[in-house]
């Protein structure tokens, strides 16, 4: 009941803004100024609202107790049958638990209630780091997937000839560096004097290639990472062991997902480590997938993922990302559809996309009265 009321009286005020602003407000971008002014009220709202459900909700359980215990209030007493008032006491018990559970929940999920965000919980992933704004798989690109405050930057992780794991997604080195030479074919100690950067923009020549363990230091707490293990099949060592022995060194079990197309990997890494998220990357989907027990999220080309593929994976109690999206028409389709995450080379675009989807009807009043 609080929340319909809340519901209620939220929309309304967004309506009266929007009207306020556009008959007694002096001022050009006028549409601007409302959304402006409607994001500061739900703020307000959210703040003021939570004080009051929680302190009524305070009172009535206070009033509830004083009312039915030994402790008197006035100077006369009232009698009344132990059985009706033990009868009494069980109701009201029973109502201020659930107006408190109600309370406590609205307190905590205010934020989601005065818009849409309850119904779109679809996050963020930057793919190869965000390779649109800067060199991709590069320490610098990490900056971009930063600022852009997406839930997951994806890296693409091999191995060099020597066994040393850098993050780079062709098994070439020639599209990004101009080094027309295979992964498998060098040492670190030359990958580390190859120049990243130039090929996206002069000003960032010098750039490196990062090594797996670079990455982790200079992300940890910053933002989690999708690792996707590449195999290109000359492997000297064992690559998933390395991956997890990193994860494992610097903590971060809790803060990434270790990703491949190659199932082999993923029932290894479980085996490895079983407390590991993992996330079998595939580009098609068909047959009963759904159950395997060394995947815990199914990433899906965005092509085949549908509504009875997303609702299989969700009630075998497993996630679904989508890949790689830069449409905000597909992107607003699997927002709707309630993937978990979409993977992106534009992590800002799908962040508005997720956002006007969330406070959908501040747009649409916006979009209604001002345009």
């Amino acid at each position: 009941m609080i929340a319909i009321i809340s519901f209620i009286i939220y929309y309304a005020a967004i309506i009266f803004i929007g009207l306020c602003t556009k008959y007694f407000t002096d001022a050009s971008h006028l549409k601007q100024i409302f959304i402006s002014r409607s994001i500061m009220f739900r703020n307000y709202a959210i703040f003021i609202s939570s004080i009051v459900s929680f302190t009524i909700s305070i009172g009535l359980i206070s009033a509830f107790y004083y009312e039915y215990s030994e402790v008197e209030f006035y100077k006369y007493s009232r009698k009344i049958n132990k059985k009706s008032r033990d009868k009494s006491i069980l109701k009201i018990i029973i109502i201020a638990v659930l107006i408190h559970m109600e309370s406590m929940a609205f307190s905590i999920n205010s934020n989601r209630l005065y818009n849409t965000e309850f119904f779109y919980n679809t996050t963020a992933i930057s793919h190869r780091v965000g390779g649109i704004f800067a060199p991709e798989n590069t320490l610098v690109a990490f900056n971009e997937a930063f600022n852009s405050q997406a839930e997951y930057a994806e890296i693409d992780v091999q191995e060099t000839k020597d066994g040393e794991l850098i993050i780079i997604h062709d098994s070439n080195f020639k599209r990004t560096t101009g080094i027309d030479k295979h992964v498998w074919n060098v040492n670190y100690k030359e990958v580390k004097n190859y120049d990243a950067g130039s090929y996206f923009d002069y000003s960032y020549k010098g750039e490196k290639i990062p090594t797996l363990e670079e990455v982790i230091k200079y992300t940890k707490g910053k933002i989690k990472l999708v690792i996707e293990i590449k195999i290109h099949g000359y492997e000297k060592g064992d690559i998933e062991r390395k991956v997890i022995d990193l994860v494992n060194k610097y903590q971060i079990e809790d803060q990434c997902i270790i990703a491949s197309m190659d199932k082999n990997v993923l029932k290894k890494v479980k085996k490895l480590d079983s407390n590991l998220t993992t996330c079998y990357l595939t580009a098609i989907a068909y047959g009963n997938f759904y159950n395997w027990d060394y995947v815990n999220i199914y990433g899906i080309e965005s092509t085949f993922v549908n509504q009875e593929i997303i609702d299989k994976i969700h009630k075998a109690g497993k996630k679904i990302f989508t890949w790689t999206i830069n449409n905000q028409d597909i992107m607003e389709k699997m927002i709707d559809l309630d993937v978990d995450s979409i993977i992106t080379d534009n992590p800002y675009f799908l962040q508005d996309t997720i956002y006007w989807k969330q406070n959908g009807f501040i747009s649409k009043i916006a979009n209604k009265i001002f345009d």
